[in-house]
């Protein structure tokens, strides 16, 4: 058995996984602290996706009309085997949204160091629509802009 199959053991939990959130949200902590979102209070989970081209699906149906347009947001890429070796769990749940898909729920905080880069969050300025993430799923649709932000 590989050291990482020690961490992530039989299940199918991918290695990388992605967490959006307001970018005040992710900057305003304090430095180095551990991330939790806003509803962890009440969900005690942090939902993330695996498939980053499935992100915005979710943003413009959870967030899109809740957010106000001048809120900017961010994705966080997340090393799953780093939350497994600080002893965070992930569990994988039926998506809301698609049945064939299941989505990672981290059962804790994400430490600093399990998040490996951060993406701006385009939206529509006029709609609030989710569009694209800046530098990961912009490659598939054709979008240019500025590449991660590194925080």
């Amino acid at each position: 058995m590989g050291w990482y199959q020690e961490y992530l053991g039989d299940s199918d939990v991918p290695t990388k996984i992605y967490h959006m959130c307001p970018r005040g949200d992710w900057e305003e902590r304090p430095m180095k602290a551990t991330y939790y979102s806003s509803s962890y209070k009440t969900e005690k989970v942090i939902r993330c996706i695996h498939d980053a081209s499935k992100l915005m699906e979710t943003a413009n149906c959870f967030y899109k009309e809740k957010s106000p347009l001048d809120v900017a947001w961010v994705c966080l890429e997340v090393d799953t085997i780093c939350l497994r070796m600080n002893g965070i769990e992930i569990k994988m749940v039926q998506s809301e949204l698609e049945e064939s898909l299941t989505c990672p729920h981290v059962q804790e905080g994400i430490p600093q160091e399990g998040v490996t880069n951060t993406f701006r969050i385009q939206r529509d300025e006029k709609t609030g629509e989710f569009l694209f993430i800046v530098g990961l799923t912009d490659a598939c649709t054709g979008h240019h802009g500025s590449t991660k932000i590194t925080v």
